[in-house]
């Protein structure tokens, strides 16, 4: 097996996107490579070291972006970010046990990992912007403030629909 937490965490993802890509950073934001952005739509969670595009909704850690942009087998992602940012990594054969279904169901369950916490930061910003919402619209703001508040929420839920 390869130590990908290691190849995870010696990378990191904005800096990743950027070699990869060639994108530069533009308000917190990356163009996303994987579909036509004329706004920047990827967003990047250095601290979780994660990416997720709103457009398009791939997502995922520096392995995953290497193998969507590259269509690359999981360890041949994991040999290029250690060649590409040399990272010493050891790379076993797999055990027997070790099948493919295996080491599938276990980046399935990574990535159902960090749409939970995509789905949980999406859950602050509606309870943040329902807050907003109500103090503005108890103190009397323009129709029209309040209506953009409410679209914004409106949005984000739809968001989360598609991320169940």
């Amino acid at each position: 097996m390869i130590d990908t937490d290691k190849i995870i965490q010696s990378v990191d993802i904005g800096k990743a996107i950027e070699y990869y890509t060639g994108n530069r950073k533009i308000h917190n934001k990356y163009l996303c490579p994987f579909h036509n952005d004329k706004h920047p739509s990827l967003s990047v969670k250095t601290e979780k070291q994660i990416w997720h595009c709103w457009s398009c909704d791939k997502g995922g850690n520096v392995i995953n972006l290497v193998r969507d942009l590259y269509g690359l087998s999981f360890v041949d992602a994991c040999k290029k970010i250690a060649t590409d940012f040399h990272i010493d990594i050891q790379i076993e054969e797999p055990k027997k046990k070790d099948t493919w279904y295996e080491i599938e169901a276990e980046i399935r369950k990574d990535r159902k990992e960090e749409l939970q916490e995509v789905k949980a930061d999406i859950d602050k910003e509606i309870e943040l912007l329902t807050t907003a919402h109500r103090v503005l619209f108890r103190y009397g703001a323009p129709k029209e403030l309040c209506n953009q508040y409410v679209e914004e929420i409106e949005a984000l839920e739809e968001l989360k629909k598609i991320a169940r």
